[in-house]
């Protein structure tokens, strides 16, 4: 007889070895809904569709600006990998001079075994759908409500070249800052509601997530849709998001508003004096991108709202519109390749490579607003 069969208890609270830094959450109950529609099976002249509908209770978003950054990376070679199948070409299955390139066999005549080829017919037959070539497009729709977004940006970047300068370990002591002010945030954020409260009770209760300079995004009930048509020759995607109701602030401490200190909110995009007896979404964002390959467009539609700019903010949020991570720099990249390819040390100059080198790609791109 063998051990007797155990059920051994796995701790629930493991701990991944790269310590990844949280920068979105989503919160409360969530709920998706799949739909497929994809036989050829059947004489249907509707095209495959593949629906994706999901509902989430919140939303909430820590994110530096080089980590919208990494983002963008990451969602532009996601885009440029998913493309249309392309017709092969001579070149591309090489060239062959030689016969020893290729294995030798014995030929077999299938010819004198017609039992085992009339089976072969048949059951050929048998898998023949009712319809010869599909010519159906197939499209994919995703959408998602969430109840209520927080997105928090803040103006210093922990991530950038300059600030890591500025520490002692370097970015091993910038991870840290990132990690213990995210895991924070998302501890003081479970528990928040927005609902239903007036604006300024709101806006005084948001500050206590995060009290240094940050630019701050609050909706409700967001909802977003994609849509993904493609066909044999071409495709076509569009994208709509849209926020019924929206608060666009920017934070800062009295040492960063020397002029009012007591004025700690900034609205960058204000809504709240204005009545809304249509119930038309204060912001909303449509993407489409045509299948003749024209151009992407993007519509911005806002509703009515006060917006004053002062030309200071430019200064206070300069790591987003410049952003320049730690680990884009050469000397950064050189060192983790020479701690895992290299042992001796380096034998040129440590600034021979310094000079990045831009490649500049024209899109043709419109923004409408």
């Amino acid at each position: 007889m063998g051990e007797p069969f155990r059920i051994t208890k796995v701790d629930a609270e493991r701990e991944l070895m790269s310590s990844p830094v949280k920068f979105a959450e989503l919160v409360g109950e969530s709920r998706l809904i799949f739909r497929i529609k994809n036989s050829d099976a059947v004489a249907d002249k509707k095209d495959n569709r593949v629906e994706i509908e999901s509902f989430f209770t919140g939303l909430h978003c820590f994110i530096l600006p080089s980590q919208i950054d990494i983002l963008k990376r990451k969602t532009s070679w996601f885009f440029n990998s998913v493309s249309l199948s392309q017709t092969e070409k001579l070149d591309d299955f090489g060239t062959w001079s030689r016969r020893d390139d290729f294995y030798e066999f014995d030929s077999l005549n299938l010819e004198d075994n017609r039992t085992l080829r009339r089976l072969s017919e048949a059951c050929h037959e048998n898998y023949n759908t009712l319809k010869g070539k599909s010519s159906k497009k197939e499209i994919t729709v995703l959408s998602a409500k969430i109840g209520t977004v927080l997105i928090y940006i803040p103006h210093t970047d922990t991530m950038s070249a300059e600030y890591v300068k500025t520490l002692d370990n370097g970015c091993h002591e910038a991870i840290d800052h990132i990690l213990e002010e995210s895991e924070a945030f998302f501890a003081n954020a479970a528990d928040v509601s927005v609902k239903p409260l007036n604006l300024h009770i709101v806006r005084n209760m948001l500050d206590k997530l995060y009290c240094k300079d940050h630019l701050r995004i609050v909706g409700t009930s967001v909802e977003f849709n994609y849509q993904m048509e493609k066909s044999s020759a071409s495709m076509e995607t569009k994208a709509k998001l849209i926020f019924p109701n929206l608060d666009v602030i920017e934070y800062l401490t009295p040492e960063s508003n020397p002029r009012e200190p007591q004025n700690c909110h900034v609205s960058l995009i204000d809504f709240s004096n204005y009545e809304n007896s249509d119930h038309e979404p204060q912001l909303k964002m449509i993407f489409s991108s045509p299948a003749g390959g024209e151009g992407s467009r993007a519509y911005v539609y806002v509703g009515k709202c006060r917006c004053e700019l002062d030309l200071s903010i430019i200064d206070r949020i300069a790591d987003l519109f410049e952003v320049r991570p730690f680990f884009d720099l050469p000397s950064y990249q050189r060192s983790r390749l020479d701690s895992i390819v290299r042992e001796d040390p380096l034998q040129l100059r440590d600034d021979l490579f310094n000079v990045p080198i831009s490649i500049e790609q024209h899109s043709r791109f419109m923004i409408v607003l």
